[in-house]
C-alpha cells in the first residue's frame, strides 16, 4: 500500500529547549572553565541540564559517548581540540546542528573573560520562565521572584556561583530592565563597601552580605531561587532516572571532578523536581564554618524539595575526592544539628561512576516535564500534504500567554518537526510511515538546509535530524519557521550522498566548509529504472511483492518467458548430461557445481536468441491453480472451517479478478495465439486488434476470428527483461522482507550507479553500483542483493560500504541458508572490519513463499 485512502500527510512540531553538551579535557585553567560553563548554562531555558563530558585524547569517554547519544545535542562547545576524524565520528554518531570549538586565549595569563561560552545562536533566557508565575499564579507564592544578583563590584563568590548563578555574572548587565520588575526582583550580594559606592546608590532592593546571610535570606523567603533553579524550571527533558528512591545531594568538595560531577548529577533527578533546589556542592572548609553550617541546615530543612514515600527528607553526602572516614564525620555533625532531615553518605562517586548505565539509558524517558498532569510537550498538526510545507508557530508553554518581547523572552528554542511521507510502503492500509532522517546518510538536508532568522539579529542557522528521526529548527518568539521543501525519495538520497557532510564552521567567523558526501555523483542503474517502471506497473511495492512472490504468479511468469524455472533448470541439466561424453569418461571432474555454472551459461546463452514469448491459455491457468485448491480445500478441512464451501468458491474466483487485474495493468496481454493454416506461422493479436477476420504476419493470409478458441495470456516483454536480466524478483523479495521489520519508517534508493569523481559526459563508466540503500527506522542499510550465492562479489561492496558508512551492510540472497552463504557473510564481516558496521546476512526461508489459493 502506497498511500492511506482518504488521508493527507500530516506534519506535528513542538517546542524545546536547545541542549548543549561542553567537551572539556585536562588544562592548566580548568576550574576557569567550569565557572564560563557554569555561568553560560544557568543563563538559558533548559541550560541546568546541560551536559559535561570529559575527554580523552581529543574525544569523548566511552560512557560518556553513550550519555551524550541519549542526551542527543543540538549544540557540541568544545573546549579541547577536535581532529578531523573525531569531528567525522562526533557528526556521524551525535549529529548536532553545530560543533563549536572555543578559542583559545591569546594572552597569559588568562582570566575568567577569556573563557566566556559564546553559543553559535543566541538561546531563550532562563529569566523566560519567570513570566509565568507572574501571571498564570496569583495565589502561590509571594510575587515577584527573588533572583539572586551581585551588586557590581561585589567579587563572585564561587559557591553562589554554582548552586545558584547570578543575573549579572550569566548576562552581564546591571541593572536589569525596569520592565520585568512584575516578575521577579533580584535579591544581591553586596558587601558595606560595594552598597556604598556610587552604583549602588539607586539600588532598592533586597541586599546580603555573604553567603551565609543569603542562605538564610532563601530559608526565611521561599520565593527566592538563583538562575540555576530557573534553568531547570518548565523544561522539557530526557529522564535518566535510576530507582525510586531520592535524596537531596551534597558534593562535598572543591576539585574539577567535584564540581563537573555535581553538575551532571541533576541531570539524573526525578524531573518534577524542576525549579525545586534539590543539590548543592560545598567545599569542606566552608562546611567546617559554623555559622555557615547553620545556615546550610537552616536552608535544608525549609527548601528540601526531594521527598520520599516515607520517613524524613534525605540528604545524601557523595565527594570524588573528600573519602568516606571524612563524609562519616560530616553526617554526624548533621544529624546533631538537625532532626528533620535524615542524613547519609554515599558511594565514593568518580566521574565515570554517576553515568546511567546502559540498561538505564535504553529505558530513558523521551521530553517529559512537571508533574503528573504535564508531562510532555504538546505536538501542534499541521497539513503536510503539499511538496512544500510552512510548520506552525510553537512556542514554550511557559510562554504561551506572552505576546511581547522582552529581554527576558530574547533568543530561540528548537522546534522538533515530524513529517509524515507522502509514499507510505507500509503493508497495512491504515499505517502511514514517516521521515526518518538518520545520522549516517544525512537526509534532512534535501528538506531544509540553513536559513537566516527573520529576528533582528539575523542569524544563520543551520538544522539537524534529532535521535528520533526529526527535523530540527530554531525558533524564536514572534517569529515564523521557514518554509520546508519535501522531495521524493530519489532526490533526498542523491544529495545526502552528493552533498551530505555539509556543516558550519567550527568558528563563526572562519570560512564557510565545502560540501561534500561519500560519491560525487550518482543515477539511476539499468537494474533500477526496470524496478522503478515494475513498481508503477504494479501499483507500488507491497503489490509487487504480493504477486512476484506468490508461487503461482511466480511459475505463470517463470513459464512466460520471465525467468527460467527450477523445473526447467532440472531438464535442461538432464539433456546436457546426455550429449557430454565426458561424464563418461571422467566421471571424477563433474560435480553439481559444475553442472550449475553450466547450466547457468547455458541458459543465458540461449535467451540471447531471443526464442519466441510464450503464450498461456485461460485453461492452462486454471489447471496451474487447482493444485493450491486441492491444499486449501484439506486446511480447511483440518481446521474444521465453517461452510467450507465458501471459502473455496472465493478462492477458485479469485483467478479470474486476478487475471483481470494482471491484464488492467498491462502486466500481462489477453488476446489470440493461433497458428496460421496457410504458412503455419504463429501468430498474436491482442484484445485491442481483435477484428472478424485475422491476418497472418507472415504471409498475409486472412483467416475468420475464433468462435470455440480460449483466451491466452502473454508477459509484458518489459516485466519479461526485468525478471530474466536485471533481478527484479530478488530486489522486490528484499525490500519486502526489510520493510517487515520496520516499525516506523521505511523508504529507499533503488539500484544506482555511483561515481568517486563527476564524470566527464554521459560514457564515463561508473565506479560501483548499489543494488538498494533503505532507511529503516532511521539505520541506513546498505544491500547487496542476489539471487543465487555463485553470484556475489564483494570486493566493490567493501569499498561502498568504507565510503558510505551504512549501520548496516545487507547481503541478501534469494536462496535458502546455506554454509556458502554463511562463509560470504564472516568474509565480508572481516573485510569491512568497522565494528560500528554491522553486517546482516537475509537468505529466503519457506515463510517468504506465498501458496495460499486465494491469489491477490
Amino acid at each position: 500500500m502506497e498511500e492511506p485512502e482518504n488521508e493527507q500527510p500530516q506534519g506535528f512540531a513542538r517546542a524545546r529547549p536547545i541542549r548543549v553538551a561542553f567537551l572539556i579535557s585536562s588544562h592548566p585553567h580548568t576550574q576557569l572553565i567550569i565557572d564560563a560553563i557554569f555561568a553560560e548554562s544557568v543563563s538559558r531555558w533548559g541550560g541546568r541540564y546541560s551536559l559535561i563530558c570529559p575527554c580523552v585524547d581529543g574525544y569523548p569517554q566511552p560512557a560518556y559517548l553513550r550519555w551524550l547519544k541519549v542526551f542527543d545535542p543540538d549544540i557540541v562547545y568544545s573546549f579541547t581540540d577536535l581532529a578531523d576524524q573525531s569531528l567525522y565520528r562526533l557528526r556521524e554518531e551525535l549529529g548536532p546542528a553545530y560543533i563549536t570549538r572555543h578559542r583559545e586565549p591569546s594572552k597569559n595569563p588568562p582570566t575568567a573573560h577569556d573563557f566566556r561560552v559564546e553559543l553559535p545562536i543566541k538561546v531563550l533566557s532562563s529569566l523566560s520562565t519567570t513570566l509565568q508565575y507572574a501571571r498564570a499564579f496569583p495565589a502561590s507564592a509571594p510575587q515577584p521572584l527573588h533572583i539572586v544578583d551581585y551588586l557590581p563590584g561585589q567579587p563572585n563568590d564561587r559557591f553562589v556561583d554554582d548552586n545558584f548563578g547570578s543575573l549579572y555574572g550569566s548576562h552581564g548587565m546591571w541593572p536589569m530592565p525596569s520592565n520585568l520588575a512584575d516578575a521577579f526582583r533580584p535579591v544581591a550580594l553586596a558587601s558595606a563597601e560595594v552598597r556604598a559606592n556610587r552604583m549602588a546608590a539607586n539600588y532598592n532592593g533586597e541586599t546580603v552580605s555573604d553567603p551565609c546571610s543569603l542562605l538564610q535570606f532563601m530559608a526565611a523567603n521561599r520565593n527566592t531561587y538563583g538562575l540555576s533553579q530557573l534553568s531547570a524550571d518548565a523544561t522539557p527533558r530526557i529522564e535518566v532516572r535510576s530507582g525510586s528512591e531520592s535524596a537531596f545531594t551534597i558534593v562535598v568538595g572543591d576539585t574539577a571532578d567535584d564540581r563537573i560531577a555535581f553538575w551532571n548529577l541533576r541531570s539524573r533527578v526525578a524531573i518534577h523536581i524542576g525549579i525545586g533546589i534539590c543539590s548543592l556542592i560545598a567545599p569542606v572548609s566552608l562546611l567546617e564554618q559554623d555559622a555557615f553550617f547553620a545556615a546550610l541546615i537552616e536552608l535544608l530543612k525549609a527548601r528540601n524539595v526531594v521527598w520520599r514515600s516515607s520517613g524524613p527528607p534525605l540528604v545524601e553526602l557523595v565527594s570524588t575526592s573528600v573519602s568516606q572516614e571524612r563524609l562519616g564525620e560530616l553526617q554526624n555533625r548533621f544529624i546533631a544539628r538537625d532532626r528533620w532531615n535524615a542524613y547519609r553518605v554515599g558511594r565514593a562517586i568518580t566521574l565515570d561512576s554517576i553515568v546511567p548505565s546502559d540498561e538505564v539509558l535504553s529505558y530513558a524517558r523521551q521530553l517529559v516535564s512537571g508533574g503528573f498532569l504535564e508531562n510532555k510537550p504538546e505536538w501542534k498538526e499541521f497539513s503536510a500534504a503539499e511538496r512544500q510545507v510552512k510548520p506552525p508557530q510553537v512556542v514554550p508553554k511557559h510562554l504561551n500567554h506572552i505576546q511581547v518581547e522582552s529581554f527576558a523572552t530574547t533568543g530561540s528554542w528548537a522546534v522538533d518537526v515530524s513529517l509524515e511521507r507522502r509514499e507510505s510502503h507500509s503493508r497495512y492500509s491504515n499505517v502511514r510511515h514517516n521521515w526518518h532522517f538518520p545520522r549516517r546518510l544525512p537526509l534532512h538536508g534535501a528538506f531544509l538546509h540553513s536559513y537566516e532568522s527573520s529576528h533582528s539579529g539575523r542569524e544563520w542557522r543551520w538544522t539537524r535530524a534529532n535521535a528520533q528521526g526529526s527535523l530540527v529548527l530554531f525558533a524564536g518568539l514572534n517569529e515564523a519557521l521557514p518554509v520546508i521543501t519535501i522531495p521524493n525519495d530519489e532526490i533526498a538520497f542523491r544529495r545526502a550522498m552528493q552533498r551530505g557532510n555539509e556543516w558550519p564552521p567550527l568558528h563563526r567567523l572562519s570560512a564557510p566548509i565545502t560540501p561534500t558526501g561519500p560519491f560525487a555523483w550518482s543515477q539511476p542503474s539499468d537494474k533500477g529504472r526496470y524496478l522503478m517502471g515494475a513498481l508503477r506497473m504494479f501499483g507500488g511495492l507491497q503489490n509487487a511483492g504480493a504477486i512476484l512472490l506468490h508461487n503461482y504468479w511466480r511459475s505463470v511468469f517463470e513459464e512466460l518467458g520471465g525467468a527460467v524455472g527450477r523445473a526447467r533448470r532440472e531438464q535442461i541439466k538432464d539433456a546436457i548430461k546426455k550429449k557430454i561424453r565426458a561424464v563418461r569418461t571422467q566421471p571424477s571432474n563433474w560435480d553439481d557445481a559444475t553442472w550449475e555454472r553450466l547450466t547457468a551459461l547455458v541458459t543465458r546463452e540461449a535467451y540471447q536468441v531471443r526464442v519466441p514469448q510464450g503464450a498461456l491459455s485461460y485453461g492452462e491457468l486454471l489447471k496451474r491453480h487447482d493444485p493450491y485448491l486441492v491444499k486449501e480445500e484439506a486446511i480447511l478441512r483440518d481446521n474444521k472451517v465453517e461452510d467450507p464451501a465458501d471459502w473455496m468458491n472465493r478462492a477458485r474466483n479469485s483467478l479470474r479478478a486476478a487475471v483481470q487485474d494482471r491484464c488492467a495493468q498491462r502486466v500481462l496481454f489477453q488476446g489470440y495465439e493461433w497458428r496460421c493454416d496457410t504458412c503455419f506461422a504463429t501468430n498474436w493479436n491482442d484484445i485491442s486488434s481483435l477484428g472478424p477476420e485475422l491476418s497472418c504476419s507472415i504471409c498475409g493470409a486472412n483467416e475468420k476470428a475464433f468462435v470455440d478458441k480460449p483466451w491466452s495470456f502473454r508477459l509484458n516483454g518489459f516485466l519479461q527483461d526485468a525478471l530474466r536480466e536485471h533481478g527484479l524478483l530478488a530486489v522486490v523479495w528484499c525490500l519486502i522482507e526489510l520493510e517487515k521489520r520496520a516499525r516506523d519508517t521505511f523508504f529507499y534508493l533503488g539500484p544506482h550507479n555511483l561515481w568517486k569523481e563527476y564524470p566527464d559526459n554521459e560514457q564515463t563508466r561508473h565506479d560501483h553500483e548499489a543494488d538498494l540503500i533503505c532507511i529503516l527506522d532511521g539505520r541506513v542499510h546498505l544491500c547487496e542483493v542476489k539471487s543465487s550465492a555463485r553470484e556475489i562479489a564483494l570486493e566493490s561492496l567493501v569499498e561502498v560500504a568504507r565510503r558510505l558508512r551504512p549501520d548496516v551492510v545487507t547481503l541478501a540472497v534469494m536462496e535458502e541458508m546455506s554454509a556458502r552463504l554463511s562463509a560470504k557473510a564472516e568474509e565480508l564481516r572481516v573485510a569491512i572490519a568497522d565494528p560500528t558496521i554491522e553486517v546482516q546476512l537475509l537468505s529466503m526461508t519457506a515463510d517468504d513463499e506465498w501458496n495460499d489459493a486465494y491469489l491477490p
